[in-house]
């Protein structure tokens, strides 16, 4: 993945890997030291319900409130019930009863686009509902918190399931009786992330190749004879299977230049590249660094930046912040030019004040 989070199914309790990693009770999160640039496999052991206890260290945390509009004021009054559990099902209740939309395409896009999804547009993607409960429980005094992760996948006959980065998904947990509860706010259909059918035909392919690299690393590189030829076999099946359009002499070409990619693919040497997001986040971490600030796993880059003591460095940091988030967030996109002129920001914040700054 190249990140340094390490994915089990639902809430992870405990997490079996031959390498050094983190484990964060409060957040119920295991991250590895090194991000995962390589294949890896570790054993993960989960519970299934949609909620567990937890012990909430700084509970104002979660309770923290942008400056909201009226609008978005009235809503919540009108959602609050007479518990906190009554409230947070109203709120679901609101955002997925047919009346909000889902989609990813003509997204609200104003300086408030969270007024303008609740009030106007009421369409919107995960990110757009997770945010507006989130939002509206905390106005109603409930602690709650935005969960990123997957949904979905697909499934294989190998016996294993492919997810992909477009099974990316944002949900709500809200602390109800010392215990974080989960809420899905979205109303997607979520048979577009697991029914393979409805995949466009590159990624199609790419399972399908996913399939053939599996095999080979199971069923070759472990030398196993007995279970080569049941790979073999089962690798062929599938690609006789695979509606191709050509001859099955052309199919057994096809499968011999697999197997021959598989080889170079596994064998060589591969360094994935940091995404333009991670390169400015690890560069903003560095520059907290050199403040004496280190931020705290799942903290906010303007949240670190508060504790920079010096009030001018701070409010230019947390403006740079500002800005990152605005494009990264936005329907565009951060480009390796914004992180580009944002690393220069900060390099030039730093000259002066006077202050060592390594190059990013």
């Amino acid at each position: 993945t190249n990140h340094k989070i390490m994915y089990t199914l639902n809430i992870p309790e405990k997490i079996t890997y031959n390498k050094d990693f983190n484990y964060y009770a409060e957040r119920k999160e295991h991250i590895a030291r090194k991000a995962l640039t390589s294949k890896t496999s570790y054993e993960g052991m989960s519970h299934l319900n949609r909620s567990f206890l937890a012990e909430v260290g700084n509970k104002k945390i979660y309770l923290q409130i942008p400056g909201m509009s009226k609008e978005i004021i009235n809503i919540a009054e009108k959602l609050k019930g007479e518990t906190h559990i009554k409230t947070a099902e109203n709120i679901l209740n609101y955002l997925t009863s047919g009346e909000f939309k889902y989609t990813q395409e003509n997204l609200a896009v104003s300086e408030t686009p969270l007024k303008e999804f609740l009030t106007n547009l009421k369409r919107g993607n995960c990110e757009y509902f997770a945010s507006a409960m989130g939002i509206l429980l905390r106005l109603n005094g409930v602690a709650a918190r935005l969960v990123g992760g997957y949904v979905g996948g697909y499934y294989d006959d190998a016996g294993y399931y492919t997810v992909l980065q477009s099974n990316a998904h944002v949900w709500v947990e809200a602390y109800l009786n010392k215990s974080w509860h989960t809420f899905d706010p979205t109303p997607a259909d979520f048979g577009v992330y697991t029914n393979k059918n409805q995949l466009q035909f590159m990624k199609r392919a790419k399972l399908f190749f996913d399939k053939m690299n599996y095999y080979w690393n199971i069923f070759v590189l472990n030398y196993d004879f007995s279970k080569q030829l049941k790979g073999l076999k089962k690798a062929k099946r599938t690609l006789n299977n695979f509606n191709l359009n050509v001859s099955s002499s052309q199919k057994t070409v096809i499968f011999a230049i697999v197997c021959v990619a598989l080889f170079i693919y596994t064998y060589k040497l591969r360094k994935r590249k940091k995404s333009v997001n991670q390169k400015f986040i690890d560069y903003f971490d560095k520059t907290l660094a050199d403040l004496n600030v280190i931020r705290k796993p799942g903290e906010g880059l303007i949240a670190s930046a508060e504790k920079i003591s010096n009030k001018e460095i701070r409010e230019k940091i947390q403006k740079i912040a500002e800005e990152y988030y605005c494009k990264a967030y936005g329907t565009v996109g951060i480009s390796k030019e914004d992180i580009r002129i944002l690393c220069k920001k900060l390099r030039s914040m730093r000259k002066q004040f006077n202050k060592p700054f390594t190059s990013a």
